[in-house]
This record gives C-alpha cells, structure tokens and sequence, in this order.
C-alpha cells in the first residue's frame, strides 16, 4: 500500500527524507509545512531553466513512494499534496475517537456527522 510505503521513509515527526524523482537529491526536510515542501522542491528540484517553477503549470506529483494516483494538479498544490498526503504532516485527530484527517475541514465534519463518540 502506497500509504505504508510513504510512512516508512518518514524519519521523525519534524523530519522526512525527500523522495521527490527517487530521492535524488538526499535531502533531508526540516520543514513539513506545504510552503516549507514548496521552498525545497523550487530550490532543488525546479531550479533549471529548462524546468522551472511556474505556479499554475500543471505536473503530475512524483514523490517516490508508490503511485498516490493523485492525477495532475497545479505546481503551486504540490506542496500541501504532498505535506498531507504523502508525509501527514497537516493531520489532525479527533480529539474524541483519535482517528486523523489531513485538513481540519474534514475533521469539523467528521465531528458533525460521523464520530461515533459525539
């Protein structure tokens, strides 16, 4: 499972090892946050004239975990995909049933409609 895959290559609960095009530039990220993912992939990754950042030019994620299937999304949603998705980094629990939920949109309406404990 591509989850599982993502979480092992997870050093600590401030730190991660960048596995962005398999790692190559064997980094380890100080910063979790969406805009400290977005700083390390323009400085490293994005950083040739041939590639360069661009906002709203549309890519495919290709941190090396597995397929997230994520499809193509914006540059400037990489780092948020990746800091929620692939790192957990945003995640939120219930403070109720403990269960964790990437954005805290979902984790209001899990407490609204579906946590078994309220």
């Amino acid at each position: 499972m591509w989850f599982t895959d993502c979480m092992t290559r997870r050093t600590t609960a401030t730190h991660a090892q960048c596995t962005w095009d398999g790692g190559i530039c064997g980094i380890t990220l100080d910063d979790l946050s969406p805009s400290g993912i977005i700083r390390h992939l323009k400085a490293f990754h994005f950083n040739h004239p041939l590639n360069p950042w661009e906002n709203k030019k549309r890519g495919v994620c290709r941190w090396a975990c597995g397929e997230c299937g994520s499809g193509e999304m914006n540059y400037e949603s990489f780092g948020k995909h990746i800091a929620s998705v692939h790192l957990r980094s945003t995640a939120r629990p219930c403070t109720i049933c403990g269960r964790q939920f990437a954005r805290t949109d979902t984790l209001s309406r899990h407490l609204l409609e579906n946590c078994p404990g309220a």
